[in-house]
């Protein structure tokens, strides 16, 4: 499953002012935004023992990578002051590879809020700080954070969405989930990335229309 969602993924790094709608699930029938393409799906590492030896792949290859803000010190519980400290040693060590921070996705690390208090918060300010001093691709896994909760269709959709108005970019999530979709699509309009609100306005249209209802 991992790699089904990972080739997504790398298949889907964007430019930066539209949210693209990652597929977590192997249908079909979905419109998919910013497709950059001609790019090798990529691998998942972190400041590890094969960190080194993954770089000259990436730019052989031309494929592009999930970095993950952990490393043997503290792991994924860092502070986000910590983890951009993370991002920025893995942007140097790609840059003496010839790799350009656009060849990485910033994995933020959303953990269960149940088990670890203030977590989510850890994670917003992390984006928060990412965007800012780096600009990078953030992503995150959108479900991770309502791991063990009831109602973790719902809380998943609020999280999402304030993930994407902090500052994630390629969320790992299901669009086809009209409760997620929505979520995608409500950020979109509050980010200003939907002018106007045509794109929310024509999709609630076409649900109203497919249980014919009214508006």
């Amino acid at each position: 499953m991992f790699f089904a969602i990972a080739y997504v993924v790398f298949s889907l790094l964007f430019a930066a002012t539209l949210v693209p709608w990652i597929v977590a699930r192997k249908r079909a029938g979905l419109k998919l935004r910013n497709v950059f393409k001609h790019r090798l799906p990529g691998y998942e590492l972190g400041l590890g023992r094969q960190f080194a030896s993954v770089l000259p792949l990436m730019k052989k290859y031309n494929a592009a990578a999930i970095a993950l803000l952990v490393d043997e010190r503290e792991g994924v519980t860092g502070a986000p002051e910590h983890k951009l400290a993370v991002a920025e040693r893995i942007i140097a060590a790609g840059a003496r590879h010839g790799l350009a921070p656009s060849d990485f996705v910033f994995d933020a690390v959303a953990l269960g809020v149940a088990t670890v208090p203030n977590s989510a918060q850890i994670t917003f300010n992390t984006i928060c700080l990412l965007r800012e001093k780096l600009n990078c691709n953030i992503t995150l896994g959108a479900s991770n954070a309502a791991f063990g909760l009831p109602g973790r269709l719902q809380f998943n959709a609020v999280f999402l969405a304030v993930a994407i108005m902090h500052g994630c970019n390629v969320p790992i999530t299901d669009p086809m989930l009209p409760e997620l979709k929505q979520a995608l699509q409500i950020a979109e309009v509050l980010r200003g990335t939907d002018e106007y609100a045509i794109e929310y306005i024509s999709a609630h249209r076409a649900r109203v229309e497919n249980v014919g209802g009214s508006a």
